[in-house]
């Protein structure tokens, strides 16, 4: 497994302790977290415009990826390993009690054949509903 600075050297991006602390945080969490729980995390040691800015960059590279949940976007760490076998295109679920957003790997996004012209960039489909752990409160 890469360490957070192996993985932004070869992602060719430059080794900041923000990015570097971004990755820290978002390791260390099981479920995908939102840019305001991110920049809390954080302490105030970078501001929402720094964090914004590296979280693009991040998932440009295919670092971290990006989920549109009912409630915030949320990201999830994606790259622990130098293959980053992780799918990026996969199916979430979104509890609606305790708002836990889960990365279900195991589920494809279908890949629909877009009309000419159209170029597809990535797939997003999240599914709403109570997760086994509020099922079972």
């Amino acid at each position: 497994m890469m360490d957070h600075k192996e993985i932004l050297k070869s992602s060719k991006l430059s080794l900041t302790v923000n990015r570097v602390e971004l990755l820290n945080i978002l390791s260390g969490c099981k479920q995908a977290i939102s840019e305001k729980e991110l920049e809390v995390l954080m302490n105030g040691n970078c501001n929402r415009t720094t964090i914004y800015r590296n979280l693009n960059s991040l998932v440009d590279k295919k670092i971290i990826h990006r989920i549109l949940s009912g409630e915030a976007i949320k990201y999830k760490m994606v790259a622990l390993k130098m293959e980053r076998t992780k799918k990026f295109d996969h199916v979430h679920f979104e509890c609606k009690k305790c708002n836990t957003t889960f990365c279900m790997e195991e589920l494809s996004v279908q890949d629909y054949k877009l009309p000419e012209g159209f170029t597809k960039l990535e797939n997003q489909f999240i599914i709403f509903g109570i997760c086994n752990n509020c099922c079972n409160e």
